[in-house]
């Protein structure tokens, strides 16, 4: 079976005049200026996307004079260089779900190990909000053996797996920037434009781009360059032959789906120092320290909203986007909330903002007290709260953002 994600229908979209569909990579990128935006619910699956559409720009940017010019050409005549198009056509084989020689962000060599039904994972293993081994995720309830994903969703959970993987027990490695960090998306009013403002020139070396096998960073204690950051998989995966089935992520009955999958760590990615991090500054997040992220580490702050106050603070570097749009009003903020010491994820959240002054981070921290201690560690709301319905609708409303209302159109 082939299912290659630059032919298939599969990343949801919205149209400009308020339609919705599914689209190829191909016809994301030719149609970028007719389309309003990318409509995926979750904020790690929207970014994870992103990311992977602008590691392609970013990937052929050198047959069209550079990544400079590629931002230029999109942000004033909102079309992608048909170099850099033909560029990637060029190589589409790289990403077929199922080549049999170079399957996409998988390492075929595992079909090499002698690897039982036994040591396979669940296909959920990929989605923080899913239940698997011993990771627990109070909203979503499965097995392990019986959950599957369709095809669309087996691959954004392998884009997860470049920017948001976590360290984990039996030497998984996180991603390249450690923990997931606080991460910054500049939103325009097309695709192209949201393409354009967040694809800017970065100061390391371009290095090459690996879309399949074992990946393997060329210096991991000289400065990462930034093909091999933006395609640095910590693990090992390959998927197995897909059966008709329903889909355990989106809810499709009847397609193609994936069972237990081969989920490795990769030893080579493992850091060579326990303090020293790898050299590598991701143009979508935040500083303390040269190659030190701003994280959402606390529970207790991250349902609060304090965990936001680490983004206020002056003295953090702000990401290179924002830094290169300084200027825009239009901004999507990622917040993981995870906890390094035990690798539990508390939740996944997107603020739309304005900008990132101080003046506009405190507008949206939360005004309410948070609700007292329920049951079995729940948070439950006091029954009598008489404006618990107003808040609600406000919060709603200023918190769901262009793709969230796409998603619930569908």
């Amino acid at each position: 079976m082939n299912y290659n994600l630059l032919e298939e229908k599969w990343i949801p979209i919205l149209w400009k005049e308020g339609k919705t569909g599914r689209v190829g990579v191909i016809t994301a990128l030719e149609q970028a200026s007719e389309i309003r935006c990318i409509t995926l619910a979750s904020p790690l699956d929207l970014f994870a996307m992103h990311r992977f559409v602008l590691t392609l720009l970013y990937w052929k940017a050198s047959l069209a004079k550079g990544v400079e010019h590629v931002r230029d050409t999109l942000l004033e005549s909102r079309k992608i260089p048909c170099k850099v198009l033909n560029g990637i056509k060029k190589e589409g084989y790289c990403f077929d779900l199922f080549n049999n020689n170079a399957p996409f962000l998988q390492d075929p060599s595992i079909r090499n190990i002698n690897i039982t039904e036994k040591d396979k994972k669940s296909a959920g293993s990929f989605f923080a909000e899913c239940a698997t081994g011993t990771n627990i995720a109070h909203f979503h309830h499965g097995d392990d053996d019986n959950m599957r994903l369709c095809l669309p969703c087996a691959a954004l959970g392998m884009l997860r797996v470049v920017p948001w993987s976590q360290a984990g027990g039996a030497g998984l490695t996180p991603s390249v920037h450690n923990a997931p960090p606080i991460m910054a998306i500049a939103i325009g009013d097309n695709l192209a434009k949201t393409l354009g403002l967040n694809l800017v020139p970065l100061d390391v070396q371009a290095g090459k781009a690996t879309w399949s096998g074992q990946f393997k960073p060329t210096n991991s204690i000289a400065p990462i360059p930034y093909l091999e950051a933006l395609t640095w998989n910590p693990r090992r995966i390959l998927l197995p032959s897909p059966q008709k089935g329903t889909c355990w992520y989106c809810g499709q009955a009847d397609v193609p789906t994936v069972g237990k999958i081969v989920y490795m760590k990769n030893k080579n990615t493992k850091k060579q120092s326990k303090v020293k991090l790898f050299e590598w500054q991701d143009p979508a997040a935040f500083y303390v320290e040269d190659f030190k992220t701003i994280k959402s580490t606390k529970e207790k702050h991250a349902e609060e909203g304090r965990d936001l106050l680490l983004v206020k603070n002056d003295s953090i570097r702000k990401s290179t986007v924002i830094l290169k749009n300084a200027d825009h009003n239009r901004w999507l903020l990622v917040v993981p909330c995870t906890n390094p010491a035990n690798n539990k994820t508390f939740d996944h959240r997107q603020l739309e903002l304005k900008d990132f002054s101080s003046k506009t981070i405190q507008s949206i921290l939360p005004s309410v007290q948070p609700p007292s201690q329920g049951l079995d560690g729940w948070k439950q709301p006091k029954q009598s709260y008489p404006s618990g319905n107003k808040q609600f609708v406000l919060l709603a409303a200023r918190l769901l953002t262009n793709a969230d209302w796409g998603t619930l159109s569908n």
